[in-house]
């Protein structure tokens, strides 16, 4: 994945768990992750989640254009959702905008999403058995 793709990834990423207007401990550590990755560094990374959270995932945030592997990153980004262990109606309401943008369709959104919560569940238990 392209650097450019990573920060729009990162960008989409932090917009989902933004939007129930809280983020976790474990979207935390997630975006933390990312944000190294990308290179944004961790004071830019505390601005960009209080404005996420402020304006509850900022959807319509012009860096959610479309990526390359359009499935592939629904599927972190469902996963990102719920690694909390639980999705909220923001959060869906906020994958389901992405999808439209990304053009994925509603089959292939079902299969991404049930994907992306079994992702999601196995790494929750594997942190727990640590």
């Amino acid at each position: 994945m392209k650097h450019r793709e990573q920060r729009e990834l990162f960008q989409a990423l932090l917009a989902v768990a933004g939007a129930d207007g809280t983020i976790t401990r474990a979207e935390r550590g997630l975006l933390e992750t990312l944000a190294e990755r990308v290179g944004v560094g961790r004071i830019s990374l505390n601005a960009m989640i209080e404005r996420a959270t402020r304006e509850q995932g900022f959807k319509n945030n012009r860096s959610l254009h479309k990526v390359h592997d359009p499935l592939k990153a629904m599927k972190l980004l469902v996963a990102a959702a719920r690694i909390d262990g639980e999705i909220s109606e923001e959060e869906r309401q906020l994958l389901v905008h992405i999808a439209g943008i990304w053009d994925i369709a509603d089959e292939d959104f079902v299969e991404v999403f049930k994907a992306g919560l079994t992702t999601a569940d196995r790494l929750r238990g594997e942190r727990k058995q640590s």
